[in-house]
């Protein structure tokens, strides 16, 4: 069994990337965090930014064994490259952590 799934568009985002994806009520019911390490995280944040230029992209959210699809759009999306100077050793990659919102849309 999934326990967290993210796919918008044609972008599917590998599970062990997903830090959470939370669904709440409201008109912007899913809320979504990607950590991911510097190759992986500049592929994410070039195709969300893709993707959060176009409208009513099909998406399918699953967490805590909620399943949430249909058509969306990307909003308030934020991308925040960790370079601190914790991070900047050989051994500690620089993280992306990457947040966003799917608005549903009919």
């Amino acid at each position: 069994m999934v326990s967290k799934r993210l796919k918008i568009g044609d972008l599917e985002v590998p599970e062990h990337l997903i830090q959470y994806v939370v669904f709440s009520t409201g008109s912007v019911p899913v809320s979504f965090s990607i950590v991911a390490t510097e190759e992986d995280g500049k592929k994410m944040e070039e195709r969300l930014k893709q993707l959060e230029s176009q409208r009513a992209l099909a998406f399918c959210a699953i967490a805590q064994g909620t399943e949430l699809s249909g058509r969306c759009n990307i909003l308030n999306l934020k991308v925040e490259a960790d370079s601190s100077e914790a991070n900047l050793t050989e051994c500690t990659p620089v993280l992306y952590r990457i947040q966003g919102q799917l608005e549903p849309v009919s």
